[in-house]
């Protein structure tokens, strides 16, 4: 069951302070997101100098940096932040820019052109970490970090997601001075194309074990590749102009995306680890904060948390019998708490001109997670990455790791949240 926050300011606040409060913290997490950037204009995994642990140490992933200027093409930030878009839609550009240049090494390069290896007994193919293209760096000087596991489809996923609708939004991610950002996003597309994820052994979200592509994999992978086919007209163009070869044609990406797109939901759950007993998992709900599922799907996603209990007062278990940072019980993530609370004030919007009842629960679900959000930063001074409980002391303790992605991630679901209060309050 879900503790109940003590310090209810949002709920008994009045609409106009209830604004008032998220623009506050909307600013705080992009300053802090400005404010942490390399020279390149990426921005580290854990910003403010903060780290768990040497891996958080001025490095950059593919993933988290990507999630942490999504925000910037989020429909809500925009309507809800006009005066903010043109500085996010730099930050956006900055980073994109200087992600897609780490691209361009040699080593790179040839990488996005290995492909897996023979099919084992189940049919299921698979690429060393060390062969499949690198997804974490050095953030100062882009160097790649070697010792890492970096078959991770789902990175790249992601990354040709929020380039393509950077690209649908006018925005000039094709344009650069030191090398073609669109020949970078033909090779990861050609790469991704043809590890066929629906057959793959590859890591999932969490960089775990070695195991059959999850749901969530293959769904972020999946929307990855038909935002390219969107925008593949404009790298074709682009590749005409600046004359470089295309390793793939658009026939194949709608091929490789048909044969995913009739599997992705073969599993029953998310399986992101091979010690994972049920099939609830936080993977899930960054499936559903990243990709526009249907409706049906969001909403077996939802219960499906539920159901799995993963959701508490700090955050979210990744999935009951998470062994990392496990220390009596598993750690608790707070950026599951965004994402619910985006889902929530999401369908609050929808149902505001229809069913003005149930669009005012939905707004206080998505409200009570955004206090939790709200109270934790209050009480630690920056939003930790999760929790740990201490057996010794019986209490939850945070690690020093406050992502980017998760403040991103907090700009997403107070921006909907911003938006849900002004259009009920039009309503009223």
């Amino acid at each position: 069951m879900l503790q109940t926050a003590e310090r209810a300011i949002l709920n008994k606040a009045p609409p106009g302070e209830k604004e008032t409060i998220l623009r506050g913290v909307v600013a705080t997490n992009f300053s802090l997101l400005k404010n942490n950037r390399f020279s390149n204009g990426t921005i580290p995994a854990s910003i403010g100098g903060r780290y768990d642990d040497k891996h958080f140490e001025n490095t950059v992933w593919v993933r988290d940096m990507t999630h942490a200027v999504q925000f910037a093409l989020d429909p809500d930030f925009q309507e809800a932040f006009p005066h903010l878009v043109k500085d996010a839609q730099k930050l956006y550009i900055e980073g994109m820019k200087g992600l897609l240049e780490m691209q361009t090494c040699p080593e790179q390069i040839e990488r996005f052109k290995k492909r897996p290896g023979p099919p084992n007994e189940k049919g299921y193919r698979s690429i060393g970490d060390q062969q499949a293209p690198a997804i974490k760096f050095y953030g100062p000087n882009g160097s790649i970090v070697r010792e890492w596991g970096h078959n991770q489809p789902d990175s790249w996923g992601i990354l040709l997601l929020e380039a393509g609708k950077g690209i649908q939004q006018g925005l000039p991610v094709l344009e650069a001075e030191r090398f073609n950002p669109g020949e970078v996003l033909a090779n990861i597309t050609s790469y991704l194309a043809n590890l066929k994820v629906e057959r793959l052994m590859c890591r999932s979200i969490w960089e775990r074990d070695y195991l059959e592509s999850p749901s969530s994999s293959r769904r972020t992978v999946l929307a990855g590749l038909e935002e390219m086919l969107e925008v593949w007209d404009q790298i074709e163009q682009d590749s005409q102009k600046k004359t470089y070869s295309l390793p793939i044609n658009q026939k194949e990406i709608l091929t490789a995306a048909k044969s995913l797109r009739n599997l992705v939901r073969e599993h029953s759950g998310d399986y992101t680890d091979t010690d994972h007993p049920f099939a609830e998992d936080l993977a899930q709900l960054v499936v559903l904060d990243d990709v526009d599922l249907p409706v049906d799907e969001q909403t077996a996603i939802i219960k499906a948390i539920a159901m799995g209990e993963l959701e508490n007062n700090l955050g979210c278990y990744r999935w009951i019998g998470d062994s990392w940072k496990k220390e009596g019980t598993e750690a608790k993530w707070t950026m599951g708490k965004s994402f619910i609370a985006r889902y929530y004030l999401k369908r609050a919007r929808i149902l505001a001109k229809t069913d003005s009842s149930a669009s005012h629960r939905y707004l206080d679900h998505g409200l009570d997670r955004i206090q939790h959000i709200l109270n934790i930063m209050e009480d630690y001074n920056y939003l930790p990455e999760l929790f740990m409980y201490g057996p010794k002391t019986m209490t939850y303790r945070p690690n020093r790791n406050d992502l980017a992605w998760g403040r991103s991630a907090n700009i997403r679901a107070l921006s909907s949240a911003v938006c849900t209060l002004t259009q009920l309050k039009e309503a009223a």
